[in-house]
């Protein structure tokens, strides 16, 4: 395939970092790379060099376990440099898997720039269901998370600030596609975001405001905030986790009925036959 690289539009320390990464890694692939795809900050404008990921997606045609073997070593080498491992995935994967990550195939759909090869996202088919069941999903298991995480760090700042930071991320994922539910265009920008999911459904939306500031700046908090804070935060992700669910009640099918089991035939009763009378002749 060709291997003219396309950096339009990237910003020129991403463009440059990855033109160095790619070289190497263009040549352990051969002719099994069929795209490489540049998603997420980078492309949708909030990209932070000190914090943020350079997020790839590389196609490939076949994806054995010696190939993870041959590049393990070039992938572990950049890795050091703050390079994070990409997301491989196969033609075939692609094909067929928008019906389980529909979040994060059109996250990376809305989001992406092509630098080498065919877009993997040209032909992408996402059902409405399969998106609200992903959020659903999604927002039900960060709840859990949250409320489990809390009974075993909730005396540790630190612990409990990288838990926030972390399920906002999560979260902001989900309001994305809560955007997309309802037929608009999801903002590029985090705060964005949420704004706009809170405009939709009508949750408050200070508690996801907090929870943002708690993963880009770090405030101090004392025990009793964190705590006033989490409150809020949880009450809020169950109120949206139940409407979510209220949201698929039409589309839901009729439970399956049980079979009805087959009746036994009663054995027929036996009867003694009438003797047949002879007739006079």
């Amino acid at each position: 395939m060709k291997t003219n690289l396309d950096f339009s539009g990237l910003s020129e320390p991403v463009a440059k970092k990855l033109a160095s990464y790619l070289e190497g890694l263009i040549k352990l692939l051969g002719e099994n790379l069929k795209s490489v795809v540049v998603y997420g900050s980078a492309v949708a404008g909030d990209f932070d060099p000190k914090r943020s990921n350079i997020n790839l997606l590389v196609v490939v045609e076949r994806l054995e376990l010696s190939l993870l073997h041959d590049i393990q070593p070039y992938i572990s080498r950049w890795a050091r440099k703050g390079m994070i491992a990409p997301l491989f995935l196969t033609c075939e994967h692609m094909n067929t898997s928008s019906d389980v990550f529909p979040i994060e195939f059109l996250d990376m759909s809305d989001f992406h720039k092509v630098v080498l090869g065919d877009d993997p996202f040209a032909k992408l088919d996402i059902s409405r269901e399969n998106l609200r069941l992903e959020c659903e999903e999604k927002i039900k298991g960060s709840l859990i998370s949250l409320r489990q995480s809390y009974l075993e760090i909730a005396d540790r700042r630190a612990p409990m600030m990288n838990l926030v930071a972390s399920s906002i991320t999560g979260m902001v994922s989900v309001f994305r596609g809560l955007v997309r539910l309802a037929g608009k265009s999801a903002p590029a920008k985090r705060m964005d975001v949420v704004d706009a999911a809170a405009g939709l459904y009508g949750f408050d939306k200070r508690s996801f405001h907090k929870a943002l500031e708690i993963k880009h700046l770090a405030p101090r908090m004392t025990r009793q905030e964190m705590d006033s804070f989490y409150s809020s935060y949880l009450s809020e992700i169950e109120k949206i986790a139940i409407q979510i669910d209220k949201m698929g009640k039409k589309a839901r099918k009729e439970p399956v009925k049980e079979a009805q089991k087959p009746k036994v035939m009663e054995k027929a009763k036996k009867t003694k036959p009438k003797p047949v009378s002879k007739k006079k002749k």
